[in-house]
């Protein structure tokens, strides 16, 4: 067949994923490949998440550019030394088991994105006795998390009245955002890491895996559940 009386390709509806710079007081603290949207609240949520801050009024303001390509904070705080300490959980609030599998099912029901690429995003949400308060995609599981803890940043939220629900696996890292917000329960449809499971039972934080099959497993701290 002639090449111009090829078929057109199949319209392809990918997920979008670029490089965004994050800097704070003009230093570069990370560059995440993510979901170029909600970044304000990304922004907010890795500022509390790794350290940079520990109140939402060190933030003294929040810039993005007009690309979507660089988000410029200016804090009270500058940029951090090192990693500072993670706390310990207080006991924080008690949540029914069947309340967060309603909560991570609705989650998925508002998955926009992920319906219209068919794939390829996850998806993070932060709920509490009043049901789920809100929910973030994006490609990466860990920016995921931190628009939705963003977002209680920019609330002012109670986070240890709260609940993190995720699509992704729990890994370390991540396990660890919801520490240095003080989130008390983590809830996901996967499973976590070693090295997660053992910060959690360090910090005091409940994982729950497997949340969205019949048979949820509550890991570490399990009088947090219902």
């Amino acid at each position: 067949m002639p090449a111009d009386t090829a078929p057109d390709p199949p319209t392809l509806h990918l997920p979008v994923e670029r490089a965004v710079v994050l800097e704070v007081n003009g230093t570069v603290i990370a560059t995440p490949m993510c979901t170029p949207r909600d970044l304000h609240l990304l922004a907010l949520g890795y500022l509390l998440t790794s350290g940079t801050i520990s109140s939402p009024d060190e933030v003294l303001s929040l810039v993005v550019s007009p690309d979507n390509a660089r988000v410029s904070a200016r804090c009270a705080s500058g940029v951090p030394a090192g990693i500072r300490p993670l706390p310990t959980l207080p006991r924080g609030e008690t949540f029914p088991l069947v309340s967060i599998q309603g909560w991570v099912r609705e989650m998925f029901d508002r998955a926009e994105i992920r319906r219209e690429t068919g794939g390829g995003m996850h998806s993070a949400g932060l709920a509490d006795r009043g049901g789920l308060r809100w929910m973030y995609e994006d490609v990466g599981r860990h920016n995921a998390v931190d628009k939705a803890i963003g977002r209680g940043v920019l609330e002012r939220i109670d986070f240890s009245r709260c609940c993190l629900v995720s699509s992704g696996r729990i890994a370390a890292e991540i396990a660890q955002k919801a520490v240095a917000a003080g989130v008390p329960v983590f809830a996901s449809r996967s499973i976590p890491t070693t090295a997660a499971y053992e910060m959690a039972v360090e910090r005091g934080l409940t994982l729950i895996g497997r949340i969205a099959s019949d048979s949820p497993v509550v890991y570490t701290m399990r009088e947090r559940v219902s």
